[in-house]
């Protein structure tokens, strides 16, 4: 049967992505505030992805919250490498929608369930996202290279998020660095994301610090159209 209410509805606008840019701290610490943290220019249906990096005390710290001015964050994906007593590195994706009374900028606050020695945090704007992730992967060793793979749709979007101890020049195979930083504090964190014009499934991923065999700590999210 002939479904007009189908027939007319829009069709699903593509996924548009902005990075925007870096927040960096140093503090031992479970709890981070990234006060005024600059989410860029604001527009109607701003969508914000914090992409978490950041490396445990002789621990293995996991993402407890993430709130972007007071409000709760969905973290999409984290993975922490497990080895004993070592600084083992991190890394996480977490979303939120749109609010217009987000501003240019806004407090980001971040905790972890144990100390860290550091964390960083890469902001990108989303527009068009269903929230929720249509493929995760993830991996935490000190295997190099690292596989990966993820299902995308046409007119989606792929982000990631790499940690790399002690420092590495990072590189995911299939996916747009955004941003990578090495503070001096023995960690590198990658951010990464681009849009999609057409779909694979799956997609193949390699994550690989060029530096050798690193502990290293990735994860990866696509999403597709609302």
């Amino acid at each position: 049967m002939f479904n007009l209410a189908a027939a007319l509805r829009s069709p699903s606008s593509p996924i548009s992505l902005n990075y925007i840019g870096v927040g960096y701290d140093t503090t031992n610490t479970s709890s981070y505030t990234f006060s005024s943290q600059s989410l860029g220019s604001v527009f109607s249906g701003r969508q914000i992805v914090i992409h978490l990096s950041w490396k445990g005390n002789s621990n293995s710290p996991a993402i407890s919250s993430v709130t972007l001015a007071g409000d709760a964050c969905t973290i999409i994906i984290q993975n922490t490498r497990g080895a004993a007593g070592e600084d083992n590195p991190g890394a996480a994706i977490a979303v939120i929608d749109y609010d217009s009374s987000y501003g240019t900028t806004e407090d980001i606050v971040v905790t972890t369930d144990a100390q860290c020695l550091n964390m960083a945090i890469g902001v990108t704007t989303m527009k068009h996202a269903n929230l929720t992730a249509y493929d995760t992967d993830s991996d935490a060793s000190n295997s190099s290279a690292m596989s990966l793979s993820l299902n995308t749709v046409d007119e989606g979007a792929i982000l990631g998020t790499f940690t790399c101890k002690p420092v590495g020049d990072l590189a995911i195979t299939n996916i747009t660095e955004l941003g990578e930083y090495d503070r001096g504090e023995g960690v590198t964190n990658g951010f990464y994301g681009n849009e999609i014009s057409t779909g694979s499934t799956p997609l193949s991923l390699s994550a690989n610090s060029t530096d050798g065999a690193n502990d290293d700590a990735v994860v990866v999210a696509s999403f597709q159209p609302k």
